[in-house]
């Protein structure tokens, strides 16, 4: 039976510690393809020993192939995987057949690495590619016979290291060539002997230098030359040549330089295995009465109790609702052709979303802007990038992208295409900007102008063709361009029920805008700029530390004060604010239990928007890389006094465990911009980034504006996780279709205050938010129950 591994949303690879994974089967017609479609689902692999053998997670999005143990419902396991249509194998075929390949893709970034074997006759060939470190350690000889060529190219450092002797024979011709300078340092003998010419050329000095004596034997001749005179000594005697020939009348010995030579840097060391915990061992006979008891050795389905949900009870599949016939599970198709089960045949990415710039010269900015009239439709766990808009001349602007998940994809029956929307997950739409520097003017106009162009474009693209995807387009200026990255996506308007748009408008609006900042890590702390005076003034940043980091060390010898106390301050000031937040909201930090100090979890971890929204400013870089600034000593001595102040605060355990999550290079909410530099770009320093969770008025000259055509953009629904959220939108939509006309005679009047034309099902055509917005208002009580 074919499934599709599934997750939570924003994940890309999910299991527990047994390798098991969730799968959503697509027949399946009462799950969400997330998290909750499926209990626990064993994977087979190729090799499972105890604590050894291969090991390779199926990641959300994969096709899997799932058989039942002994034909029990209750006991699934995936046997294999499968490519598609969509997720194709990593070089195209046929063209590549011989081909053996062994690669993997980045998790949460770019790139991938390889293994690869190439079998076709006269181009055999092993290919190996780390997207980052490649670390080996071989605990005997390591022998390698190049029977032709070896090139090695290294465009840093590289360090050696020879704990014993080294042998190097060349039997033709060997050279170097040093742009810079060379050292070498011996601590015993130096024997050079060469078989004919040894010639030594200085642009500006010679300097030997011997600790006892100096001895320079020829068989024929000597000559030291210089200035024009020179001193000859051959077999005919010795010859000394010059204007003026001193013997004990005055003068003095030149001098050389002398040995100045640094010492070479030792190479890095590799990390030491994590040594192994012994094996639990089971004896023969017990496996044999296991066995006989038809006792699985992981827990099957259903879900345990407390893991269980009303939804989810078993894999076995539901029975089909009353009104629609039974849908047999589909085929996949090795060779896709039109049917009428065939996902739309909406063409495939002819381009890559450009990656976000890292390095600027100064102070960066960027912009979101959710988009509020419209959603955008596209398969469960798609990528969140489907297009961006570029300028005339290339230069990316804006991605367009998929943002707050807003539920099932239900296509109009009037625009039914025979088409399979099955699986297909509604979105707000964010754009996310590219982002340039602060005080680039004209890059900044650019964005906002073509954001607001995009804002116009949607509105005429549902006017004219509501649930249809967007088409490569250029502005009618021919400014801007979009570019589409994934075809498979649809506009709707609204939230996506409505076949028309009844001319609904598209904006932005401040709720739904949010900005982040770069500047420089080594500023942080100097208020040099207004942008990192705005920054220091996050509430959660205690300026105070500095002064106090300062009374500390007073005794101590740091390389750099004043850096090291502004990296005390800001490191934390982060740590106490995780710390509060974490028993503010009840949220597990490594080890810490919230329920060990009575504390109730009321939040979905650091990443829920209303934790993030707590910070008001959110440092998005990974709180350890400031620490790459300071010398070792500075950075140790930050360090050791930052414990002290959480244990001031807060309990042993919780502050042991926020001090080492961050020591383990913990973000503070997630996805954090690790990679970011200001600075010359050839000597690029470390930028740190902070996102503004509302826009301030310093900044509000970056953003877009266009007039909100609804009171209900407030966002209502915005406070909510996203499980609230769902539970929320359904009792809200409870109370308006059983309103009566009610609900309609208040949309209408709604939109004549904001001059737009009357609807005909105002039910069908009004968002989540212009609902929950009428409960609040005429069901103040209603409200308050739902929301408790």
């Amino acid at each position: 039976m074919i499934a599709t591994v599934v997750g939570p949303e924003g994940e890309e690879i999910f299991c527990d510690e047994h390798g098991r994974v969730k799968i959503h089967f697509p027949w399946d017609r009462y799950s969400n393809g997330n998290e909750q479609s499926s209990c626990w689902v064993r994977v087979s692999q190729g090799w499972a020993g105890s604590q050894y053998g291969f090991i390779a997670i199926p990641r959300i999005g994969h096709e899997v192939i799932v058989e039942f143990l002994n034909g029990d419902p209750d006991q699934p396991i995936i046997t294999g995987r499968t490519y598609h249509a969509t997720n194709t194998p990593p070089y195209t075929l046929p063209e590549h057949k011989t081909k053996t390949v062994l690669r993997t893709e980045t998790h949460q970034g770019e790139g991938f690495n390889e293994l690869s074997f190439e079998d076709q006759a006269g181009k055999e060939q092993i290919y190996l590619h780390a997207q980052k470190d490649f670390d080996g350690l071989i605990e005997n000889d390591h022998t390698t016979v190049i029977r032709h060529d070896h090139h090695l190219t290294v465009e840093n450092d590289q360090f050696t290291q020879i704990k014993h002797n080294q042998h190097l024979t060349v039997e033709w011709e060997s050279r170097e060539a040093v742009t810079g300078e060379q050292v070498l340092s011996i601590e015993g003998s130096l024997h050079v002997k060469t078989g004919k010419v040894w010639v030594n050329e200085a642009g500006t000095e010679i300097h030997v230098k011997a600790g006892q004596k100096v001895v320079i034997e020829a068989g024929s001749e000597i000559t030291v030359k210089a200035g024009g005179s020179f001193v000859k000594v051959d077999p005919a005697g010795v010859h000394l040549s010059g204007a003026l020939v001193n013997l004990n009348s005055g003068g003095s010995a030149g001098s050389g330089s002398g040995f100045g030579g640094a010492m070479p840097a030792l190479p890095g060391g590799l990390e030491p295995a994590v040594a192994l915990a012994p094996p639990q061992t089971i004896s023969y006979q017990a496996l044999l009465q296991a066995e006989q008891a038809n006792v699985p050795a992981v827990k099957v389905c259903p879900l345990a109790a407390q893991e269980a949900t009303p939804a989810v009870n078993s894999i076995t599949p539901p029975p089909p609702p009353p009104i629609a016939p039974p849908m047999a599970p589909p085929q996949p198709i090795m060779n896709p052709q039109p049917t009428a089960n065939a996902q739309p045949n909406l063409g495939r990415s002819t381009k890559a979303t450009p990656d976000f710039p890292t390095h600027f010269p100064k102070s960066s900015i960027g912009i979101e802007n959710e988009l509020a009239g419209l959603v955008v439709a596209m398969p469960a766990n798609s990528a969140q990038k489907f297009g961006y808009v570029k300028s005339a001349q290339g230069d990316a602007l804006f991605m367009l992208t998929k943002d707050m998940n807003q539920g099932s994809y239900q296509r109009p029956p009037s625009l039914q295409d025979g088409k399979n929307y099955q699986n297909w997950q509604t979105h707000t739409v964010e754009l996310v900007s590219y982002p340039c520097e602060m005080d680039d003017k004209a890059a900044v106009e650019t964005r906002k102008q073509a954001m607001l162009w995009l804002a116009t474009h949607f509105t005429t693209h549902i006017d004219q063709s509501n649930h249809q995807p967007l088409a490569p387009i250029q502005s009618e200026d021919g400014r801007f361009v979009i570019e589409i990255t994934n075809a498979k996506h649809v506009i709707a308007a609204g939230n996506g029920i409505s076949a028309e748009s009844q001319g609904q408008t598209i904006t932005m609006t401040p709720s739904g805008q949010q900005a982040t900042v770069g500047v420089a890590a080594k500023g942080f702390g100097t208020s040099a700029t207004p942008e990192l005076r705005l920054l220091e003034s996050a509430p959660w940043y205690q300026k105070s530390l500095k002064s106090q980091f300062a009374s500390l060390t007073s005794a101590e010898n740091l390389d750099d004060k004043e850096l090291a106390a502004n990296v005390f301050a800001y490191l934390t000031s982060i740590y106490l604010k995780t710390a509060e937040l974490a028993k503010k909201f009840g949220i597990y930090i490594n080890e810490w239990d919230p329920m060990s100090e009575q504390i109730t979890p009321n939040a979905n971890g650091l990443t829920d928007p209303k934790v993030k929204n707590a910070w008001e400013i959110l440092p998005r870089t990974k709180p350890s890389k400031i620490v790459e600034i300071l010398s070792k000593s500075d950075a140790k001595a930050v360090m050791k006094h930052i414990k002290p102040q959480l244990q001031s605060r807060y309990s042993e355990s919780l502050s042991k465990n926020v001090f080492q999550y961050f020591q383990d290079g913990g973000e503070v909410a997630g996805h954090g911009i690790n990679n970011a530099t200001v600075g010359d770009k050839h000597s690029p320093e470390l930028a740190i980034l902070f996102e503004f969770r509302t826009v301030p008025n310093e900044l509000q000259s970056y953003l877009p504006k266009t007039e909100s055509t609804t009171k209900s953009e407030v966002k209502l629904l915005d406070q909510f996780d996203p499980m609230k959220r769902k539970t929320v939108i359904q009792q809200v939509e409870s109370l308006v279709q059983n309103s009566g006309d009610a609900f309609d005679k208040w949309y209408q009047s709604y939109r004549d205050s904001m001059n737009q034309p009357p609807v005909k099902n105002a039910k069908k055509i009004a968002s989540a938010n212009q609902k929950a917005q009428w409960v609040k208002e005429h069901n103040p009580q209603e409200w308050q129950r739902i929301i408790a």
